[in-house]
C-alpha cells in the first residue's frame, strides 16, 4: 500500500490522505471522502471540481516494521535501510533510496525469524580429497551471513590468487566489510588442489571499498539474495 494526496478543487480545495494499491484506487477513495464531507447533491455537481492525485514520497520511518513478532526480516529491511542511506549513491536521492528498498520483495521474504548465520573464520584451509581442513581464527566474536560480494579479481603476476570483498551481516544486525583472499596450490600430477581463504576486517565503507557497483545493481543482488533465502 502506498500514500496519496487526492485533492479537489471546486469552490474551496480539499486534500484527503488516504492509502491505495494505485492512483486510480487513490481517486475512488479520495471520491468516498469527498462525497461523505461535502454538500454534493449528485454526480454532475462532482464532476464540476479537479481532481489532482500526488504520490507521497514517504520518510524512513515509514518503512520501519512495526511488527509484534521482531523476525530477521524486520531486522534486515531495517539494518539495510540504514546501510544505503549512509552511502553517498551518485544520481539517487534519499527518497529514491527510501523508495527503491520499500519494492523489494518483503511481502514474500519470510524466514520464520531465523537465518542460517555461521561461523566466519579468518583462516580456513581445506583440498579437494578432504584430508585437510583447518579453521583459525574467530573473526566477528559472533556468526555472520554473507550477504553480497563483488567480483572476483586476479592479482597480477599471481596466478594462484584471486581478491574479492564481502559484505556480511552479523547476528546483532550490523555490518561488516571484509576482504577475502583466495589462495589454491594444485598438485598437477594427481590434480588435487588445497584452498586456502584468509579473510581481514575494514573499517572502510563497502561501497566505497567496490566503487564500480551501481545502486540498482546491487538491490538485484540483495534481492536475489532474499529469494534464495525464501522458505
Amino acid at each position: 500500500m502506498k500514500k496519496y494526496e487526492v485533492k479537489f478543487k471546486d469552490l474551496f480545495e480539499k486534500k484527503y490522505l488516504v492509502e491505495a494499491e494505485s492512483k486510480f484506487d487513490a481517486v475512488n477513495k479520495g471520491m468516498e471522502k469527498y462525497l461523505n464531507e461535502s454538500e454534493v447533491l449528485n454526480e454532475n455537481d462532482f464532476c464540476e471540481a479537479k481532481i489532482f492525485v500526488d504520490e507521497l514520497i514517504p520518510d524512513v520511518d515509514d518503512y520501519i516494521f512495526d511488527s509484534k513478532y521482531k523476525t530477521f526480516d524486520y531486522y534486515f529491511r531495517n539494518a539495510l535501510m540504514d546501510l544505503c542511506l549512509a552511502h553517498s549513491w551518485h544520481d539517487f536521492c534519499k527518497e529514491e533510496i527510501i523508495e527503491l528498498i520499500h519494492e523489494l520483495p518483503w511481502d514474500e521474504f519470510s524466514c520464520d525469524g531465523h537465518m542460517d548465520f555461521e561461523h566466519v573464520y579468518e583462516t580456513e584451509v581445506d583440498s579437494t580429497d578432504d584430508i585437510i581442513k583447518l579453521k583459525f581464527g574467530d573473526l566477528f566474536g559472533q556468526k555472520g551471513i554473507k550477504i553480497h560480494s563483488n567480483i572476483i579479481e586476479k592479482v597480477p603476476g599471481c596466478q594462484n590468487l584471486s581478491v574479492q570483498y564481502e559484505l556480511w551481516l552479523l547476528e546483532d544486525f550490523s555490518f561488516a566489510a571484509v576482504q577475502r583472499r583466495h589462495i589454491k596450490s594444485s598438485d598437477n600430477e594427481n590434480g588435487d588442489y588445497i584452498f586456502a581463504d584468509i579473510r581481514f576486517i575494514f573499517d572502510e565503507d563497502y561501497f566505497d571499498l567496490i566503487d564500480d557497483i551501481y545502486f540498482v545493481d546491487f538491490l538485484d543482488d540483495i534481492e536475489e539474495f532474499m529469494n534464495y533465502n525464501m522458505d
